[in-house]
């Protein structure tokens, strides 16, 4: 089967900057997503307004899958985000779940966070967001997630899961985190490059079934990507074996 390149790029929710969303990053975003041939790129804070600009600049190539963390409040719009999932696949399904019990309230943090989901014939892509400043929260969207994935590994879908983790290696619940999902037969790709440009961190996370042989890894550092955003994108190119 012929590689996929899959990627995570957190694109900062920077909506009270004119210039941010005026569309000439989503115009910088689109030509990097077709010069690169990517087949999956998960988003994290990406806005209405951004994926509307966005998907202008994609035309029909690509398709924009996810939903909202508040929903459809009409008043909320110019804020709201997404975890979005762009691809020029075929979907045969799609969701968007809260990491939390009671949707649109996290119990800790007041804030919502989001899985993505798209299902393609041969792929099924997970995309997130965590929680950033308390560690309680992220240690129980952790756990939610873990289920999630868990059972679609128990429904023969094991998935690809893409994300900003907003944690490094440094939190051992975290490690503990990888070590939960390589029993579930789902690999950490290793990267050894900042993904946060401000701190210069690595919270920008891929995960591979072990049925995927992993062919390249790269943190993207160039000019007119970097601009975008204070996140790096982070591209793998893997194929599927079995």
């Amino acid at each position: 089967m012929k590689y996929i390149t899959i990627g995570s790029f957190n694109l900062r929710n920077h909506y009270w900057d004119s210039k941010w969303d005026s569309g000439k990053h989503s115009k910088e975003l689109a030509n990097f997503i077709m010069q690169n041939n990517i087949d999956f790129l998960g988003t994290q804070e990406i806005t209405k307004k951004y994926a509307t600009n966005l998907q202008k600049e994609l035309k029909n190539d690509y398709k924009i899958y996810g939903e909202y963390r508040f929903g459809n409040i009409p008043f909320i719009n110019q804020f709201n985000e997404a975890n979005a999932i762009i691809t020029n696949h075929t979907i045969t399904s799609s969701e968007t779940k809260h990491l939390t019990t009671i949707p649109f309230i996290d119990h800790l943090t007041q804030w919502p966070r989001l899985i993505t989901t798209v299902i393609t014939k041969n792929h099924i892509i997970i995309n997130t967001h965590i929680e950033y400043r308390i560690e309680d929260a992220q240690k129980y969207q952790l756990k939610v997630l873990y289920k999630y994935i868990e059972n679609c590994v128990k429904n023969n879908q094991s998935p690809i899961i893409i994300g900003d983790f907003n944690m490094d290696l440094s939190k051992e619940y975290f490690v503990n985190f990888i070590k939960d999902l390589e029993s579930l037969g789902i690999q950490y790709v290793n990267n050894s490059a900042a993904t946060y440009a401000t701190k210069e961190q690595i919270l920008d996370h891929i995960f591979i079934p072990n049925n995927y042989e992993i062919l390249s890894v790269e943190v993207i550092q160039n000019q007119s990507i970097n601009q975008i955003s204070n996140h790096r994108p982070i591209l793998v190119k893997a194929r599927k074996i079995s």
